[in-house]
């Protein structure tokens, strides 16, 4: 069957008869007739049209489609077999990358049709068959269509400089190529400047009809004008005709029906199947696509060398290569295929097969596309978040930029390969967007590639880190577990980081979630969403608390767990947050005292009561993630060495945490050195336990006395106690003096009134089977000494634990086995539920009013301290006594010369001249280290001024402590404290208390002239009413000053008698022989040469006592009940003792029971703590509290450390 076929000029010229081999699409350079064509022998018709088409693919595909191919012209284009021209050219047209925005306008004139009419008369005789002969034709070009064909192309190369999108330089492209319609159809009119270059647009033009410069546009502007010319070039071609458009071809094999002869030529040709053409011209996209991919990949991976492997760039580099060469052998064989098969000499099927070998393999479409694509995710993600503000760190870059941090740091570490197509992965990036999003955030970000370093991680995880430590170790995990919470932040600009000094007064905030599509009516518990801490409001400071600080109310926001809230942050209006806040209720406290002798276990027990608290069973604790610790502690445990063969001990320290505050007391010193309060969120109760430096520290009694003092400072900042626990050990069987000196000691500062509050715990009393054990006869006696105080042991009030327990567990955690679990497990149980019945107690007593222990205290120290400014009243006045006495004798001679009354009419006092020192001095500020002495500068009033009577280091050379600073840090260097903890060798003071002075008081005698002296004697007339007015001047100065003494006489008897009735036992009788004992003992060191410094302390301290016990009770002897004081009284005493005339103002400089010389003593450190056990039931009261605290308390994610605020 014979089929004319169509087929576009392509810019390739051939007149009407033209011969054509349709095996290969080539016009043969022969033609069919032998002459002019005469014009009677073609039809001539006009067909004058216009089209205009758009496209934006330059696929194979795409232009045969505009251009009206057919598949056997396919197939021969893409086997290399069809040369092309003018318009044609637009086919070769090609490009190296993806990153082009590209679009295509196709102009399309005809002008008149042609046709060759074979059967006309004029035709026949000029017909040479015998050129088909060896010609290689299979077809004669029978019909002709002129016109013009004319491409613009324009494309725009993507940049990561582009200021516009993708989406609005394709607009303006597709806007631009509209224009050419206009154009074409001669609506055009010149705008001026081109608009194009804002986009950068390349503009190419493909045409058949040239200007007549030959020169091609460039630009949109000269495409425009090239476009409303193109028919005048049309005109001015063939005799306005213009270019061949179309040919039509004729099969030879036609011929023979038109004339009766024989043709000898081999017209041999096979047409093959459509199918299979086309998925060739697939195939050849498809290799396009993939090289063009391949291209854009390998340049990619070039620029981001920094996180992609060296090994996989290299690999690329040779696929690209061996691509290359795969296309161009596909198109060399489909060209000698083609042929075979179009001429009979090959099987069809040939096709197929080569089709099939190109579709696959490792050098297929699909492969080399695939691998393509195998570190795109990867640069894709460095480059989002690189461009978000991270850092990365792997290749061959930022290896150095993790040793250096030294601020807040998110580090993102993961390996890529293994682990970026793991959920985990994508639930990290989620939260490393979260975080690069944070428009608060101040941390640095950090993209840690562990492929790039060489390393290996379990899992892709997200670390928050401070100054090297680990805040956070995953981020992720966090989230799940904050998943189920309503958590809050605050602006990190108003944020107070650290440990502040927080209201008594707070609550727990619990308010609706001010997310717009939130329920208004459900009140939400939040935490931060850092530290997993309840958030408190404090009413005095309107502030809000968790464990990282503090910050106003107005700078928080909030996210519920409500599917509904979204990732975003909610924030309340201002006016509107802080009158919900006031509304809320106020937690209940439960304050709890633990006080015990030094080495009994406090701080062992406080660790170990929460605990307790928080699981039923030992099992359960050790099921749990990490150890709950709340107090850094300290203890050494001995085991086998399974690999000595005999079995040796060795010792080893179980510890968890650090603090300023401890000390490790595994080393006979005091672990806690001053009094912390440690606080426990436990459903609506905040359960305070005050952990405190032991009785009985092993620095000495006046280091007990200044521990008490700083007890008594810190409960002063509470206005109830509900418990009090005496921590006692079960094998005391007789009354030492250390037994004595601690009950005494702790029964001396407690109210009477506090004795419903007290209770006693024992501490390790496995072995004395839960029972007080040997400790309980010495302690009964020693309580029923107290007639006045019904104070005894009873079930309510004796509660047996043990410690021991805990230390298993927390062995257990640090991967030490102590052996015989069974026995722990029965101690755990046990001290659990003493735990629990204690608690109890204290929930249902009436709580004791802090403020009666404190007052009972001061009251107790104004006494004391009333000694030593007695003594110096009576020092001062009666030097002054003697020196006016002296001078009032004088006055009374006749013989006084006259320069000499001058000197003795006025009074005569004692001062202090302030003398510059060569070099600093160190000095301390301990009251039994100081004097305050009236300057006398002033007649009607006394000007104190401290001076310092112990030279600790004499001269200092340290030179970068300032003159003046109590505690300057750079003190504690001095010589006074080298190798003595910070104490100090010649007064046993604290480096705390000390300073650097440069200057010295040395005391003057000085004349002082009295406004009122002065005026009356220069009043009086004659030398004998001078000496009158002198003499009565220094007698009613005296007298002045014993009527100051008796007031204060007076009210230190009045304050005694205060003291009997309202405490516990006034004194500590055990005292001084607790002294005696270690003045032995330290008279014994001293002798085998130790230092004279503790033994000089420990001897002056005693004297001091013996002096305060012998006053205590002789003014309580001479006292009488009818002038006993209230509280109320006491205060008001005070002030009156302030008011006196010329020592008032030197007793209100008397150090008073508030020791704060080194610091603020508001010490309340909040504990959250991440519980999975069941809970105990504390009462009514607190029924289904511990379930809050598990979901409020976060876990302490290194074990066995604790997080404070």
């Amino acid at each position: 069957m014979f089929i004319t076929t169509t087929r576009p000029a392509l810019g390739q010229v051939a007149s009407l008869g033209t011969l054509y081999d349709a095996r290969t699409d080539a016009f043969v350079p022969i033609s069919l007739l032998n002459a002019r064509i005469p014009d009677s022998a073609i039809t001539r018709t006009d067909n004058h049209t216009t089209t205009f088409d758009y496209s934006e693919s330059d696929s194979f595909k795409e232009k045969f489609s505009k251009m009206g191919f057919n598949a056997e012209l396919k197939a021969s284009f893409l086997g290399g077999l069809v040369s092309v021209e003018g318009s044609g050219s637009y086919l070769n047209e090609s490009r190296d990358t993806n990153r082009v925005l590209q679009a295509s306008m196709h102009y399309k004139i005809t002008t008149v049709h042609e046709s060759l009419q074979f059967m006309s008369n004029d035709l026949k005789g000029l017909l040479a068959f015998k050129n088909i002969e060896g010609s290689f034709g299979t077809h004669v070009v029978a019909e002709i269509t002129w016109g013009a064909y004319t491409v613009v192309t324009a494309k725009h190369q993507l940049s990561k400089h582009d200021t516009k999108t993708d989406s609005d330089i394709s607009g303006a492209l597709r806007a631009k190529l509209a224009l050419l319609k206009v154009s074409g159809k001669g609506g055009y009119e010149e705008k001026g400047r081109d608009q194009s270059s804002d986009y950068n647009f390349d503009v190419h033009v493909h045409g058949d009809v040239l200007a007549d410069d030959s020169a091609l546009p460039t630009t949109f502007e000269e495409a425009y004008k090239f476009i409303t010319k193109v028919p005048q070039y049309i005109a001015k071609a063939n005799g306005g005709k213009g270019k061949p458009f179309t040919y039509t071809l004729l099969p030879l094999g036609i011929l023979k029906y038109m004339y009766p002869l024989q043709i000898a030529a081999d017209i041999t040709l096979v047409q093959l199947s459509f199918d299979t053409l086309e998925k060739f011209v697939q195939l050849f996209d498809d290799f396009r696509d993939a090289q063009l991919a391949l291209s854009d990949y390998q340049s990619r991976i070039r620029e981001h060398r920094y996180c992609v492997p060296a090994k996989h760039i290299n690999e690329i580099d040779d696929l690209k290569t061996r691509a290359n060469g795969r296309e161009a052998t596909l198109k060399s064989q489909y060209s000698t295929t083609l042929k075979d098969a179009r001429s009979g000499k090959a099987e069809a099927d040939k096709l197929w097969k080569l089709l099939e070998d190109f579709s696959t393999g490792s050098l297929s479409p699909d492969s080399i596309a695939a691998a393509s694509g195998e570190y795109a995710d990867k640069m894709d993600f460095v480059d989002l978040v690189t461009g978000k503000g991270a850092k990365y760190v792997g290749f061959t870059s930022g290896v150095e930029l993790l040793k250096n941090v030294r601020d807040e740091i998110y580090v993102f570490r993961f390996n890529w390969n293994s682990q970026h197509q793991q959920p985990a992965f994508a639930e990290n990036v989620a939260i490393l967007l979260d975080l690069l999003e944070d428009s608060d955030r101040k941390a640095q970000i950090i993209l840690k590639d562990c492929d790039g370093t060489g390393e290996t991680v379990e899992k892709p995880y997200i670390s928050h880190e401070r100054n090297a430590a680990v805040i956070t170790e995953d981020l992720a995990e966090e989230r799940r577990e904050l998943a189920d919470k309503c958590i809050m932040r605050c602006n990190t600009d108003f944020f107070e980081r650290g440990q502040q000094k927080r209201p008594v007064k707070m609550a727990r905030v619990r308010l609706p979630c001010p997310g717009n599509d939130c329920s208004p009516g459900t009140r939400c518990d939040w935490i931060c969403y850092k530290c997993r801490a309840s958030v408190s409001f404090g009413y005095d400071d309107t502030f809000l608390y968790c464990g990282c600080g503090r910050g106003l109310y107005m700078h928080w926001s909030f996210q519920c767990k409500d599917p509904r809230h979204g990732a975003e942050w909610a924030k309340y209006q201002q006016e509107k947050l802080l009158p919900l806040l006031d509304a809320l209720e106020p937690f209940d406290a439960l304050n709890i005292l633990i006080l015990g002798e030094t080495g009994v276990g406090k701080s062992t027990f406080i660790n170990a009561f929460v605990n307790y608290l928080t699981y039923d069973t030992l099992e359960d604790a050790m099921k749990a993630k990490g150890l709950n610790c709340i107090i850094p502690f300290s203890f050494a445990t001995q085991v086998v060495d399974k690999s000595d063969p005999r079995g040796r001990f060795v010792q080893t320290t179980v510890s968890a945490g650090a603090s300023k505050n401890e000390m490790d007391g595994s080393k006979g010193q005091s672990a806690t050195q001053k009094t912390l309060v440690h606080s426990v969120q436990i459903g609506s109760y905040t359960v305070r336990l005050f952990d405190t430096p032991g009785i009985g520290d092993t620095r000495g009694a006046s280091q007990d006395a200044e521990n008490m003092a700083d007890i008594l400072s810190v409960l002063s900042n509470y206005e109830k106690l509900h418990g009090i626990v005496i921590l006692l050990k079960p094998n005391n069987s007789r009354l030492t003096l250390m037994f004595r000196f601690c009950i005494k000691e702790l029964l001396t500062h407690l109210h009477r009134d506090a004795t419903r509050n007290m209770v006693f715990g024992f501490t390790n009393t496995r072995g004395s089977n839960y029972k007080p054990g040997d400790t309980f006869e010495p302690l009964r006696k020693e309580l029923s000494a107290n007639k006045d105080v019904d104070i005894g042991l009873f079930e309510d009030t004796v509660y047996c634990f043990d410690s021991e327990s805990f230390r298993y567990l927390a062995a257990y955690h640090q991967g030490v086995d102590l052996g015989d679990r069974a026995d722990y497990s029965r101690s755990w149980e046990k001290s659990a539920q003493e735990s629990q019945r204690l608690l109890t107690k204290f929930q249902n007593l009436t709580p004791h009013l802090v403020k009666s222990t404190v007052s009972l205290n001061e009251t107790r120290h104004m006494i004391t301290e009333l000694t030593k400014p007695m003594a110096e009243i009576m020092r001062t006045m009666n030097d002054t006594i003697k020196v006016n006495e002296e001078q009032i004798q004088s006055l009374s001679e006749d013989k006084l010369k006259k320069e000499d009354l001058e000197k003795q009419l006025f009074v005569t006092m004692k001062t202090l001249q302030a003398h510059k020192l060569d070099m600093a001095r160190t000095v301390c500020s301990h009251a039994d280290c100081i004097d305050h002495q009236d300057d006398g500068t002033d007649p009607n009033k006394v000007n104190l001024r401290v001076v310092y009577k112990t030279r600790c280091h004499d001269p200092c050379y340290l030179a970068n402590v300032p003159a003046d600073q109590i505690a300057h840090r750079d003190l504690i260097s001095c010589t006074a404290f080298h190798g003595n903890n910070g104490f100090c060798w010649r007064c046993s003071h604290s480096w705390q208390l000390h300073l650097h002075v440069l200057y010295e008081l040395r005391p003057e005698q000085r004349t002082i002239k009295s406004r009122d002296a002065e005026r009356k004697l220069n009043a009086a007339t004659s030398d004998m009413e001078k000496k009158e007015i002198a003499i009565a001047e220094k007698k009613a100065f005296i007298a002045a000053i014993k009527a100051e003494h008796d007031e204060i006489e007076h009210a230190a008897i009045r304050f005694c008698l205060f003291l009997k009735k309202n405490s516990i036992t006034p004194y500590n009788d055990a005292t001084l022989d607790y002294l005696a004992f270690m003045i032995k003992e330290e008279r014994g060191k001293v002798a085998a040469g130790g230092d004279h410094a503790k033994l000089e302390a420990l001897e002056k301290y005693r004297d001091q006592y013996q002096t305060q016990v012998n006053i205590l009770t002789t003014r309580m002897r001479h006292g009488d009940d009818s002038e006993l004081l209230s509280e109320q009284g006491v205060h008001e005493k005070v002030q009156q003792l302030y008011s006196l005339k010329y020592y008032g103002q030197q007793l209100r400089r008397i150090k008073t029971i508030v020791m704060k010389a080194h610091g603020d003593t508001f010490r309340e450190q909040s504990h959250h703590v991440h519980v999975r056990a069941k809970r105990w039931t504390i009462g009514s009261a607190v029924a289904g509290g511990w379930q809050r605290l598990r979901d409020g308390w976060a876990p302490a994610k290194v074990a066995p450390t604790a997080t404070h605020h």
